[in-house]
């Protein structure tokens, strides 16, 4: 998890606006553990044992954190958000839709690229895509799974086992109610969840 340092007595609040209720105020010169992406300028995070956001112009974020690891809780926090088909909001996620408002999140690729799972797997088995197929699993890979040169699903490795995807859900899932039915969001699950993977491609990143 990464840290953060607070420069002066800061508000603790339970959203990520003024608006929101203050739960605490932390005092300067305190350590907060990061726990999601930076929206609008503010921070969730964990002082003690209270959750809750923090405006980002009262924290000195340490600077040991990689790019791979702010992607890594980046990615973390997109768990449980509902399945929406076409969804490309944290209201709701459909699988190539995960892997684009991450990617712009990360400053991978700009808002609009085109993410579908077979564009993709097109892209990146046919060489237009800076990358290169991988026979394991490795963060940030992505596995398609399909049939032949057609794929009609993609989810991001999260490690050597499992990876994170938009899963369990189909054209028909449109509202947050049907996904909360079917059982459908983004979830973590074992990379060989599916008989039918065609492989995993890395894309250039370019950690450090």
């Amino acid at each position: 998890m990464a840290t953060a340092t607070t420069t002066a007595g800061l508000n603790l609040r339970s959203g990520p606006d003024i608006r929101n209720a203050v739960l605490l105020v932390i005092p300067a010169d305190a350590q907060v553990t990061i726990t999601g992406p930076e929206r609008n300028g503010w921070y969730p995070v964990t002082y003690g044992k209270t959750p809750g956001w923090a405006s980002g112009k009262y924290l000195l974020l340490d600077p040991q954190e990689s790019q791979m690891e702010r992607a890594r809780r980046s990615l973390l926090s997109y768990l449980h958000i509902p399945y929406i088909w076409g969804g490309q909001s944290r209201d709701g996620l459909d699988c190539s839709g995960l892997v684009g408002v991450w990617w712009v999140e990360i400053g991978f690729r700009p808002k609009g690229f085109d993410t579908t799972a077979d564009k993709l797997f097109d892209a990146y088995r046919t060489n237009q895509l800076p990358g290169q197929q991988v026979a394991t699993g490795r963060f940030g890979a992505l596995a398609f799974y399909g049939s032949g040169t057609t794929a009609g699903h993609v989810t991001i490795c999260y490690d050597d086992v499992a990876c994170i995807g938009a899963n369990g859900g189909a054209k028909s899932v449109t509202t947050a109610a049907e996904a909360r039915r079917r059982g459908a969001c983004v979830r973590m699950d074992r990379i060989a969840y599916r008989d039918d993977l065609l492989g995993l491609w890395m894309p250039a990143y370019g950690w450090t």
